[in-house]
């Protein structure tokens, strides 16, 4: 399998996920209610660990307000 990097995770969009989560004034529990999602997925795209497909960041970027996403 290949390393997480070359997967699209990414250290960097995890660390603006989380930043536009906590302006939103969300939990980590809370985005993950919003989103139907599992707490330990937020997690693990907070943290890079885990691919986050256009879907999940569209879904992202509106459950914070910040739809359409903006350019990366």
């Amino acid at each position: 399998m290949a390393p997480a990097a070359s997967r699209g995770s990414s250290p960097a969009l995890g660390a603006r996920l989380r930043e536009l989560r906590a302006e939103a004034g969300f939990d980590g529990k809370g985005v993950a209610a919003l989103l139907g999602r599992q707490r330990s997925k937020i997690s693990r795209l907070e943290n890079g660990k885990q691919t986050a497909p256009p879907g999940d960041l569209d879904a992202w970027a509106a459950a914070v307000g910040r739809y359409p996403r903006p350019p990366t």
